[in-house]
C-alpha cells in the first residue's frame, strides 16, 4: 500500500471533502475531533492490526504523524 492510498484511507475515515497531504496540519482540520481520532483508531486497528490510544493520536499534529503510526504490527 503506498502513500496516497494510507491518505485516501485517512481522509475517508475522517470524513475530509479537501485535498489533504502528508504536510497537512490536522489542527487545520474542522473533522479532527474526538470522533475523528476514535476513527482513525479503528481504521489503524482493523486494517494494520495496531492499537492506538487517544493519547498517542491527540499528540498527533500532521497527517504525516498518523501514517507513520500505518505500519502492520511485527508477528501478525
Amino acid at each position: 500500500m503506498n502513500i496516497q492510498e494510507k491518505i485516501r484511507m485517512i481522509k475517508n475515515a475522517l470524513d475530509v471533502e479537501e485535498d489533504i497531504d502528508s504536510g497537512t496540519a490536522l489542527n487545520s482540520l474542522e473533522e479532527w475531533d474526538s470522533l475523528g481520532i476514535v476513527s482513525i483508531m479503528a481504521l489503524v486497528d482493523k486494517t494494520f492490526h495496531r492499537t492506538l490510544t487517544p493519547e498517542q493520536l491527540e499528540a498527533c499534529s500532521s497527517v504525516e504523524d498518523i501514517l507513520n503510526y500505518m505500519v502492520p504490527n511485527d508477528g501478525e
